[in-house]
């Protein structure tokens, strides 16, 4: 079933590719492009998991999918990171929220 928190799940996985394209491209304003895409993904993850709780919307698909959202993004960061070191030089604010959101 596609509810709402489903949905900001699958937007989540979505997003991530085009993170990692922002992070490696050289475009004006490419890494902060990333980072805003980083904190909405981040935003979403929190909201997704409170609407549901909430409005009684938790499913199956919603308890792996979540997760594993999670992972998709921040292992990709992590990834981004060790793969070009430049990144992580440039992009200390990303680094840093990468470094907190997997902590949590």
């Amino acid at each position: 079933m596609m509810t709402l928190p489903n949905i900001l799940t699958f937007f989540r996985i979505l997003i991530t590719p085009v993170f990692i394209v922002c992070l490696f491209e050289d475009f004006p304003g490419a890494h902060i492009w990333a980072l805003f895409l980083f904190v909405i993904a981040s935003i979403t993850d929190a909201y997704d998991g409170y609407y549901a709780r909430k409005n009684d919307m938790v499913t199956d698909t919603g308890r792996f999918l979540d997760p594993l959202a999670d992972k998709i993004l921040v292992s990709s960061a992590f990834i981004s990171f060790a793969i070009n070191p430049r990144v992580f030089e440039t992009n200390r604010a990303l680094s840093l929220i990468s470094l907190i959101s997997s902590i949590s």
